[in-house]
Parts: structure tokens; sequence; C-alpha cells
């Protein structure tokens, strides 16, 4: 680590940077001869015997140097010694309970002296110090771009937006708020008991259970249609779990209530609990960074992959070796697939059937599960009764408000939201229209709503593009309806203003002037010097 970096840390933290620089080594070596020197612009830069700084750290200091030189800038050397003196100070105290003859042995125990400590970080000091004198003299044209930027937007446009925002978020949306659900609670109880009823008569009538989970379950299990696995013990509360209890494999429960709604609940068949050892290889369907437009056409590639693996394994390749060339399983895959003992569950409820009945040392066939295709051998199983679970599925008419919510809108909310977006157009474009009260009634943005829409600091790309595309069109007072994936939004451009940058660059550089560099921007600093100058080595 480059002692540098250690500038602006607390004095315990410089101790223990700076003990592990060898500096002030007692017994400093002569450069080899014929060794190459290193030249700055055509200039050598020697070395000093028993310097330590790298060639990086060597040529900045040089650069700071001739830099400071040529500006006139000087640093006090009395000061200097008076700041490493004060950190001294301050890491005896922190380190060794005030007692220096503890840091100096501490020293000497790492090879080094104090004498050779203190020249180190006066030097280190006296460059940091002409570094920051030279840093407030000039302004790099990045951090003055980059400060422009910030105070007046880019380019120096800045625009004054405001905007209403009518959701098509069920979670943002204030179509059905909290003070109606309230007020209709007991029909909502009523009527989600009704509906229950009418689903568990469509079951016994014979509809399939998993296809109306899906069509009308309010839980997020609809997309399993309604399965819980053997996952749901304490999850909806006591009367779910005692109307499972009473269920056999195959069984379908009258309605049950819970704090979560009305549920239909019916127990698919038992998990046996089990002792497993074996191994697996994951054939992975899914990829980092990609959507899942395509998640079928991977699910085909990884079951031809997963179905030539198991050719290879039935062929005579060990079982380990194809794992560890090939599984897509990170956790196991360096150990040849090895599972060790695991417990049902371990592989996904998709897995647990076949690992009841595979016969021992038998290599499986794929097994699809969410993240691709599994294949599994397995070498010992001991089956448990007490830890034996029901596999359960439901649907679930919810009563929470939420729920409720997102029940109510289902399929309305779209309409709903362009049908008052229109109507605010129009009373936003009346001569009389004040737009931020509009807002504050009506707008479901909250970042905006309370400031009258008003979007403080609008830059591109914060609201998407289709806003920003809107924006570059209009003119200022000019309001417009724009539809975004969060919803509508009625916008208005208040005002453009621009300013060109030598308008404020006066006051931009004084700022970035005033304020003191970090030592990551001091190190930066240096850097850039070094990156600009002709650095060779020479023989």
């Amino acid at each position: 680590m480059r002692a540098m970096h250690c500038l602006r840390r607390s004095a315990l933290q410089l101790w223990l940077c700076f003990a592990l620089v060898a500096c002030g080594s007692e017994e400093p070596s002569e450069p080899a001869r014929g060794e190459p020197v290193l030249t700055v612009d055509g200039v050598p830069v020697p070395r000093a015997p028993g310097d330590s700084r790298s060639d990086e750290e060597l040529v900045e200091d040089h650069l700071v140097e001739r830099e400071a030189a040529a500006a006139g800038l000087t640093v006090d050397d009395a000061e200097v010694s008076v700041a490493v003196e004060s950190e001294i100070r301050e890491v005896v105290a922190a380190r060794f309970r005030g007692d220096p003859s503890a840091w100096e042995a501490d020293l000497a125990r790492r090879g080094l002296n104090a004498e050779g400590w203190r020249a180190t970080r006066r030097r280190e000091v006296r460059f940091d110090r002409l570094a920051r004198a030279l840093m407030a003299r000039r302004v790099e044209a990045a951090e003055l771009e980059a400060l422009f930027t910030r105070r007046h937007g880019e380019g120096g446009v800045r625009l004054r937006v405001r905007q209403i925002l009518v959701s098509t978020q069920v979670e943002a949306t204030r179509f059905y708020s909290r003070e109606e659900y309230f007020q209709e609670r007991d029909a909502v109880d009523a009527e989600a008991r009704t509906l229950a009823t009418e689903l568990r008569a469509r079951v016994v009538e014979g509809t399939d259970f998993a296809a109306l989970a899906r069509e009308r379950s309010d839980d997020e299990s609809a997309a399993r249609g309604g399965a819980l696995g053997a996952l749901w013990a304490g999850r909806y509360g006591a009367a779910f779990d005692e109307a499972v209890a009473r269920l056999s494999p195959g069984e379908l429960s009258p309605v049950v209530e819970t704090p979560h709604g009305h549920h239909v609940i019916r127990v698919d068949g038992i998990r046996r609990g089990a002792r497993y050892t074996g191994q697996q290889i994951l054939v992975s369907a899914r990829q980092r960074g990609r959507d899942d437009a395509d998640l079928e056409a991977r699910f085909t590639r990884a079951l031809e992959r997963a179905r030539a693996l198991r050719a290879t394994l039935a062929g005579g390749r060990p079982f380990e070796e194809v794992a560890r060339a090939e599984s897509d399983d990170p956790a196991t895959r360096a150990r040849g697939g090895d599972l060790g003992t695991f417990n049902p569950g371990r592989l996904g409820a998709e897995v647990d059937p076949v690992l009841e009945t595979l016969p021992l040392g038998v290599v499986s066939e794929p097994i699809r599960v969410p993240a691709g295709y599994v294949i599994v051998r397995l070498q010992a199983r001991e089956f448990v009764p007490a830890d034996d679970r029901k596999l359960v599925s439901h649907i679930v008419v919810a009563t929470n408000y939420e729920r409720v919510k997102r029940r109510r809108l289902g399929g309305k909310l779209e309409g709903l939201a362009e049908r008052r977006a229109t109507e605010l157009l129009k009373r936003a474009r009346q001569a009389d229209a004040d737009f931020a009260a509009l807002a504050r009634e009506y707008s479901e943005d909250e970042l905006t709503r309370r400031n009258g829409g008003e979007y403080p600091g609008y830059r591109a790309g914060a609201l998407g593009p289709e806003i920003d595309a809107a924006l570059n069109e209009m003119q200022p007072g000019e309001v417009r309806l724009v539809r975004s994936k969060r919803g509508f939004h009625l916008l208005q451009l208040v005002e453009v203003t621009r300013v060109q940058l030598e308008q404020v660059r006066p006051a931009l550089e004084a700022e970035l002037r005033a304020r003191p560099p970090s030592a990551g921007e001091v190190l930066r600093f240096r850097e850039r010097l070094r990156l600009a100058a002709r650095v060779e080595r020479r023989a």
C-alpha cells in the first residue's frame, strides 16, 4: 500500500500503515552499477541510497517538486516537522500507552528506526502539502465540468419540471384507498367467504385445482398452482394448521378462515422423512443478466445436455468425473457432485418423490427444477417416519388490504388511470389552472406531490426515456400527457434556463479551490502529473 493512502487516517491507522513501509533502513545499500536511471521529460531523476519509494512515487514526487517550484510554492519544513511530531505523539498515546520507548522498540522489531520513520513521514507530509497547494492553484477541467453539470444541468441546460403521476402500479395507485377498504370491511369478508365457497364447489365438481388456483388465488403460490409443498406449518396461522392436521392425502378442506382470508386446502400427499447420501449434477437453464424471453428454449437446451450427460454416465464414465467437468452447481462441482448426507427439500420439491423410490446406485433421469435439470445418484437412504410431512396446496381469497386492492383493481387499473389522467389534462390546460394544486391533490408520486409536483433538480433519465423525449419537444408553459412504465404523467415544462460555462467559471473555480481535496483526490492529481509526463528508463 502506498503511504499516501494513509494521509488522512487516524493516528493508530497511520502507525499501522507506516510500520509496514520499509523506510529508514539502518543499512542502506548502494544502487547496483549499470542500473537504469529514470528520466522524466528527459531529465534524470536519481534515487538516493536507501530510498524505498516505488518508481511511481519517485516520479510523482519529482513532478510535484518541479510544478511547485515553477509556481513559486514552498512548504515550511518547521511546520512539517511539527505535524510529524504530533502524529508520533498520537501514535504513542493510542497504541503504546504514552511510552515512546515502546514505540521505538516496536519499530526495531520491524527492522526500522525512529529517525528513519520521521524522515519518511516528513517527506510524505511535505509532498502532500505541496500537492495540495498546487491543487488550490489550478482546477482540473474534469472536476470543473462535473461541478458545472451538478449546478447547472447537462450542457448548462436546466429544466424546471412539474408532474402529476397517475400510477398504473397497484402498490402506488390511490384508487381503492384504505379508507374505502375499512368502510366495507364486513362486505369484503362476506364476499371472500362466498367466493371461496364457490371455488370449492367447482373443485368438487371436477375443475382442476391447480388451474383454478392459478386463475383465482390471491397468494403468491398461485403461480405454482397453489402448491405450498411441505413448507406450510405456521405460515397462515393456527386455523390453517389445524385444518391440515384433519386431512388425509387427497382430501379437500371446508372453507377455512385465517387472518389472511378464506382458504380451500388440499393435502396432495406425504413427503416421507428421510436421510439421503448422494451426488448430483446440475445443468442450469438460467443465465445471469438474461431475461426470461427465451427461458423455455434454454430449458430445452438444458434437457438435451442433461440427457447427453446421463448417456455418458450410462456408458461407464465415473459420476465424480462428469460432475467436476460438467456440473453448474458451484457448491458441489469441486467435490464431484457430493451432497453428503441431506434431508428432503435440499434439492427441491420436484426431486423429493424421485429420491423416495430411486434405487441405490442408479443414476436418475434428468429432473426439472427451477434452475434447470438435475441428475441424482444415491448411495444411502434411511426413512424417518417422525419427519413425514404433508404436502399441501391451497386457494385463498384474501381479506387483507393489499390483496383486496389487487383483486379489486385487477384488469381495470389501466383504464381507470387513463381516464383520470385525461380528465386532469383537460383541467391542467385551462387558462386559470393551478397545476401545483392539482399535483398536491392527485399525484401519486410521493417524491414530488407535496412540492406541487415539482421535480427537484430534474436530470435526464430521472423519470425514464419517454419523459425525456417529451420534454425535449415541449415549450415552457406547455402541459403534455405521457405514458411510462410507472403510469400516466402529466408534465408541465415550467422553465428552461441556459448557462454558459464561461459565465460561471470564476465562481465554480473558487468553490473548487475552497474545498479541501480528499486523500484520494491528491493521489489522482499526482497520478495525472505522472501520466502526462514522458517517463523513461535509460542505461
